[in-house]
């Protein structure tokens, strides 16, 4: 389930993403996205992958983000360094156990101006864009965009259910989940 905390750098007052998870099958694709309904999603042009939770199969990781990176280049965005992307996207699986997610990776300490903190080093826990408390459940994926120079969550998508056995039926089965995640990205227009 995701749940954004009230003190996240996330928490937009209109920004209610909170997505409940069933544990069905992946087969029967169970997809549920959620956006911030007062974003307009045109002015996003670019993106850039930042560490979630990601899959420990190195095979299935790569068919992941290879997956998202040819629905978006469909979508008209480019990847590019994180430090001038317009999109932070990180991805998180729990594919055995439930996991709790308590920040987004930021590789370009956007938070703090661009500046590292003090005493960080390869060893220390690295920055993070806000607290954003959350639990995914066994057996889900979710995908994760936040607006970089805002620090705001904009959309997530989360698929659950019972991975399939074979490494080539989980691909195929990424893959369909996936492209109808994916296929809701970017939202409509809201109407005013």
């Amino acid at each position: 389930m995701f749940r954004l905390s009230p003190c996240s750098l996330f928490a937009n007052p209109i920004l209610s993403m909170v997505l409940f998870l069933a544990a069905v099958p992946l087969s029967a694709q169970n997809v549920k996205v959620d956006y911030d309904k007062s974003v307009d999603f045109s002015k996003f042009k670019t993106y850039a992958w930042v560490k979630g939770l990601p899959f420990a199969d190195y095979l299935l990781d790569l068919n992941i983000l290879g997956i998202v990176d040819h629905e978006l280049a469909a979508q008209g965005l480019t990847q590019v360094d994180p430090n001038i992307a317009d999109l932070l996207v990180a991805y998180h699986i729990a594919a055995t156990a439930d996991v709790s997610v308590s920040s987004l990776h930021d590789p370009t300490y956007a938070h703090n101006g661009g500046i590292a903190p003090l005493g960080e080093t390869m060893w220390t826990t690295p920055s993070a864009v806000g607290s954003v408390g959350r639990l995914i459940k066994k057996g889900s994926l979710g995908v994760e965009m936040v607006d970089r120079e805002k620090k705001q969550l904009v959309w997530a998508g989360v698929a659950t259910g019972k991975a399939k056995e074979k490494r080539t039926d989980k691909m195929k089965q990424l893959d369909k989940v996936l492209t109808k995640m994916m296929d809701q990205y970017p939202p409509p227009r809201a109407t005013k």
